[in-house]
Order: structure tokens, then sequence, then C-alpha cells
């Protein structure tokens, strides 16, 4: 318990320690148990330090006082600094999942008591516009007084509630309307820059964002735009290189934020993939052509997004790129990987945050965000990624890899409740699968072997080239051990999202097992293996596509907005109706009222085609209309 006491502690701390108060053994009181000390340093450092039957915390900033309170309620004495003067996350609220404010509200008092001081809310239209009907429709969209809340809940909490959001491109959730397909549509994702219509637009998004947010920072994406100029503006206005436009557009775009007394920033990508013939971010030389560096609007801060390298020179090369073309200034975006993911991945993490961190220290970065992306439709149990960002924000305080997940693990107990050691091993579904007296390998996808459609088997196809099934027995093991490992947690029965992931691995061993099954008895023809699949295995799979389908959809709507859940429920109903086909065509086929059942007939061979992707269209259908 901290008790804390009103006369004797700064008053920039009361907000965020009442509001604490509500959640964490955290209360005000005569008798206090903590003394807080502001140090005068430029550092951002805190320490805890326990002494007699109290704690003496020592900070810096709101933010490190914050930490600091982690760690007392972690009950661990630290000396701690970072050279993060904004360290925080991207949370994506595009993609289908729209998180509510309480859940929101939740997220931002863990990461304050991890250290955290800024929240990017990825929006490309899920905020309402005034005069735009069509703007986020049907979609889970903020309300302007819901952000100035969040802003407000953010502000006492000591972080800086920041928009990330797109003028140019990722529009195709709102280009999809006839309403805006007709008048600003280039392409199917990307505004044609010659439409007036389209900086009305633009006014209206950086207007809503200047007034509901206290920062000036704003941040305009304007990432992965390469068929910009190429549809129905080179229709009307014939081919104009393409970096012209951008930069011409980009100018623009940093005018009207001045105008709002706004500091714009955007992603770096397309000056890069601009400069070399194949379109490329990452080249083994990174550079940006000096007649590109000429016409790069000045004003606007470039930021470097990575999410994949595993080696640390890489970093440096791109940190030392960014910044000779960015007047000295760099911030980087990482990613804790929740995109297409069922659950986050934490051996991808740590392949990824790593060197990162590494690649920071030595380039002395001040500004790192971890984006966590919603690809695919924003599926992921967004709860599975706290104890990689606990993890994460360990590491940015100083924490030593060898010493990260015993650190990690008492903070993310303590701050979120949660069994770190469950969740991370957890996050472990996807490493590679080696197999053929070690020759041959594959990465399996959670999602896509959940949505691979029971007749056609599109994506068992491609991770056993219809014939190696050899890897499946490999998958099925692991499946199983991290179920069990799941199970086992002493939160098990308290926490949904282990019910989730267990049901989830639980019901994708059972389809693994199936589908072979299936193949081998239709091909053996053997009708009494085929009557036990309908009768008896077909009905068991159904059972627990339903039971994680429950459990899921109690997830989404606690935490979630309930747009965007359609898509989710539709997936996993398409599914759950095929399986039930199956049952009947085995049935039709046993009875003799058709000769053959055609998908499985139908069969071709993968090897060479492996789908490291795996996202739904890929696998529920060999057409693509889905």
């Amino acid at each position: 318990m901290i008790k804390w006491n009103k006369e004797n502690t700064p008053a920039e701390l009361h907000p965020m320690l009442n509001e604490l108060g509500k959640y964490y053994p955290i209360t005000e009181s005569s008798d206090p148990n903590v003394a807080f000390i502001k140090e005068d340093s430029q550092a951002i450092h805190c320490s805890t330090k326990k002494e007699n039957d109290g704690w003496i915390i020592k900070y810096t900033t709101i933010t490190t006082a914050a930490r600091a309170i982690g760690s007392v309620l972690s009950g661990l004495e630290t000396d701690e600094t970072t050279s993060f003067k904004n360290l925080g996350v991207m949370l994506d609220c595009s993609r289908n999942k729209v998180f509510n404010l309480d859940y929101l509200k939740g997220w931002l008092r863990q990461m304050a008591l991890m250290g955290n001081n800024l929240v990017m809310l990825y929006t490309e239209d899920t905020y309402e516009l005034e005069g735009e009907p069509f703007f986020g429709y049907m979609r889970g969209r903020f309300t302007f007084d819901e952000v100035r809340e969040l802003d407000d809940y953010a502000f006492n909490l000591g972080i800086e509630l920041r928009a990330c959001f797109q003028t140019l491109g990722h529009l195709e959730q709102m280009l999809h309307w006839p309403y805006y397909r007709h008048s600003i549509a280039d392409t199917s994702s990307v505004m044609n820059v010659s439409k007036p219509r389209v900086y009305e637009l633009i006014t209206k998004m950086i207007d809503f964002w200047s007034k509901a947010l206290r920062t000036r920072k704003i941040h305009i994406g304007m990432d992965e735009t390469q068929d910009l100029g190429r549809g129905s503006f080179m229709n009307v206005n014939g081919y104009v290189p393409p970096f012209k436009l951008f930069c011409e557009h980009l100018a623009k775009v940093r005018d009207i934020c001045a105008e709002k007394g706004l500091s714009p920033e955007m992603w770096s990508d397309m000056f890069y993939r601009f400069s070399n013939e194949k379109h490329e971010y990452y080249t083994e030389n990174p550079e940006i052509k000096e007649e590109i560096k000429a016409v790069i609007p000045t004003g606007v801060k470039m930021w470097y997004w990575d999410y994949y390298h595993q080696e640390q020179h890489v970093y440096e090369t791109m940190l030392k790129s960014h910044r000779e073309v960015n007047n000295g200034n760099v911030s980087l975006a990482s990613g804790i990987w929740t995109w297409a993911k069922l659950w986050c991945d934490s051996r991808q993490n740590r392949n990824v945050i790593y060197p990162t961190m590494r690649a920071c220290r030595s380039m002395g970065v001040d500004e790192l965000v971890f984006t966590m992306w919603g690809d695919d439709g924003g599926f992921c149990i967004y709860d599975s990624a706290l104890p990689n960002l606990a993890m994460a924000s360990d590491l940015a305080y100083g924490v030593s890899e060898e010493a990260i997940d015993e650190s990690a693990s008492i903070r993310t107990e303590a701050i979120c409740g949660m069994d770190y050691n469950a969740i991370m091993k957890a996050g472990e579904n996807e490493m590679w699968v080696r197999y053929d007296n070690d020759q041959k390998f594959v990465c399996p996808r959670m999602s896509a072997i959940l949505w691979d459609d029971p007749l056609q088997g599109l994506y068992y196809s491609s991770i056993t080239g219809d014939s190696n099934t050899e890897v499946i027995p490999l998958i099925i093991e692991r499946l199983t051990m991290l179920a069990d490992a799941v199970k086992a947690s002493a939160k098990f029965e308290t926490a949904l999202h282990l019910q989730i992931v267990e049901a989830l691995y639980r019901l994708l061993t059972a389809k693994l097992q199936f589908r072979t099954k299936l193949i081998e008895a239709y091909d053996s023809g053997d009708k009494a293996a085929l009557k036990e699949i309908a009768e008896a295995t077909i009905p068991c799979i159904i059972a627990m596509h339903d039971k994680f389908a429950e459990l899921y959809r109690k997830d989404w709507l606690t935490n979630c907005k309930p747009f965007g859940f359609e898509v989710m429920q539709i997936r996993n109903a398409g599914v759950r109706a095929r399986y039930e086909e199956t049952a009947r065509l085995i049935n039709e086929y046993l009875a003799g009222e058709i000769n053959e059942i055609a998908e499985l007939k139908c069969r071709g061979h993968f090897s060479d085609t492996f789908w490291y992707g795996g996202s739904y269209r890929q696998v529920c259908s060999a057409s693509t209309i889905s």
C-alpha cells in the first residue's frame, strides 16, 4: 500500500495519484509511507529506496514519478535513467478494432506506471468530421468529446496524446464510398492531389485534431503511397513525376498545419523509395537523391519506421541517414507485433526490440514509439501485448537483457495483474518449425490456420506442400505444449485473455488433426473413418469453434466499440458453416448421392508457394471474392 500526504507531495503529482488510487493500492493519508523528492536535473531519472517502513521516491518528471510508483508497487528498489524524452506506443484504431474509452484509460494508467509518456492514436477515418457523414461511417469513429476526455486523462498521467492519421494514402476505407470515390480518389487508397476538395477535407482533419488535443505536434502519415498520380489523376493530367506531386502536396499540408500553430511529422519511407529504382525503403546504402532532397519541404519532421530488422547496424545506418536529411533530428518507430496476429508475437518482439534499443543508445535517439498495427482486421487479443510493453519499457530504462524477464515479470504482475511468463510463452506460437531432417522449415500463422477452409485447405496445403505432412505433428506438439502451459497458469481461471488463447490453441490442434485424417480417409476410401469424421470429429470442432468465438466476442465487446466485430463474426461463422458443409458432403458421398467430393479431389502442390502472410482473404477461398 502506497500512502501519500497531500501537504508533503508536489502538487503536480496529485491528479495522477488520485486517479491511480482508484485502481491500485494508493491512498492519501495523514500517515504517509512514501516521500516524493523532485530533483533539479536535466536527466530523465528516478529512483526508489526502502527506508524503515516506507519508500523514498526521487524523480525529475511526472513520467519518471509514475515509473517510480510502478517500481514501488512492484516492490523494486531502483536507480534508473533513460535517454528517451518521449517513449510510448502507437495504437492502431483503424483496422476494425476501435478501443473504447475505458480500455484506453486502462492502457494509459499501465503505460504511465511503466514510464511511458507518449501515445499516438492511429486513425485513418475513425474520428468524426463535421459535414462528412460518410467519414468513418459505421466504423466506431471517435467523437470530439471522447478525444478531449482521453486527452485530459492522459495529461493528468503525464502522457502526451498525439494524433497519427493519413493525409494522402491508406484511405481505402473512406474512398470506397461513392461519396468520396467519385470526387477525390486517385486510386483505391490514395487521394487525387489535383482536387481542391481534397484540401478542404484535410483542413477539416487537421482542425479536428488541433482543437481536440493539447499537443502542437501532429503526425500526418503519408507513407506507402507508391501509386500516387497513377490513377484518375493521370487519366486527366497525364504523367507527372510522383515525387513532384508528393512534395507539392506535402507543402500544402504543412502550410495548413502551420496556420493552426502545429508542428507536422510524417513517415519517411517515400523519400527513400523515390530514390531507388525498386522503390525500396530499406537498402544496403540508404540515401535520398540530391534532386529529391532539394524539393523536400522544410518544417516537417520525418520518422524512421522499422519493425523487421534484427541487426543493430541496419538501424544505425538508417538513423545516420535520417539525421543527415532531417536537421540532426530523428525519431524511431519500432513495433510490438500485434498485426495479423491473434496473440502478440513475443519471439519476434525480442528479435527486433533488442537491436533497436542497442542502436538507439549508440545513436542517442531520444524519441521511440512502439507501433501496434492491426493489419487484416485488428483481431489480436491486445492484452497479450502488455507484458511485451513492460519488457520494452524496462529495456528503455536500462534494465539489462539478461535481467529483463525477471524485472518485467514483477512489473507485469504488479501493474497489469497478469502472468508475464504464461503470456510471453504463449507468444512463441509462430516460431519456425523445422522438418525433413531440418532441411525444410515453415513459420505457421495461427490466424491462417483458424480461417483455413476445411474443404479447400489452402493454408494446410501451403505449409505441407500437400504431401509433407510430417510438419503437422510438430506444429500440433508445440500448440499442445503452449495450451498446457497457459492452462497451468495460476491466473487462468480469472484471465479471459488466457482462456481465449488456450481455447484457440486447442481448436487449431483439432483443425490440423482433422485435415490430416480427412485427406487420408478420402484418398484411401476409408468409409468408416469418413463416417467418424462426419459424426464425431466435426461436431467436436464446431463446439470448439463456438467456445472460442464466444470468448473472443466477450473480449471484443468489453474492450472495444462494437463496430468492426461483424468482420470477425462473419469470418468465424463462415468457417463454422464450412465444417457443417463438410459433414454434409461426406454423408452425401457415403450415401452415394455424389460420386466425389470435388474440393478433396482437386488438390494442388504448394511446395514453392508457401504464404508467409496467410491473411484471411488468402486462405478462406481460392477465389478473391470474399
